[in-house]
């Protein structure tokens, strides 16, 4: 599986940007298979990498999608 882009949203051009993959439990660049319904989710992705002075850092990601326009319908948010 190739990387991601951080500058595209959409690594593959599938139509179904890399969030959305990503919360949906998808790899961001395999094929789309079957679609699932839109709904609130969050989820948390880590990942590693080599800053400019060699050393190894890790970033924590955290992703959140609202389904619909109005966040005051928003209740709660279970991990």
């Amino acid at each position: 599986m190739l990387p991601t882009d951080p500058d595209v949203a959409d690594t593959d051009h599938d139509g179904i940007t890399d969030f959305i993959a990503a919360v949906q439990f998808r790899r961001p660049l395999d094929p789309p298979g079957e679609v699932r319904p839109l709904d609130d989710a969050m989820r948390v992705a880590i990942s590693s990498g080599v800053n400019a002075q060699g050393r190894s850092i890790i970033w924590v990601h955290f992703l959140f999608r609202f389904v619909g326009a109005n966040l005051g319908e928003l209740r709660s948010i279970a991990p």
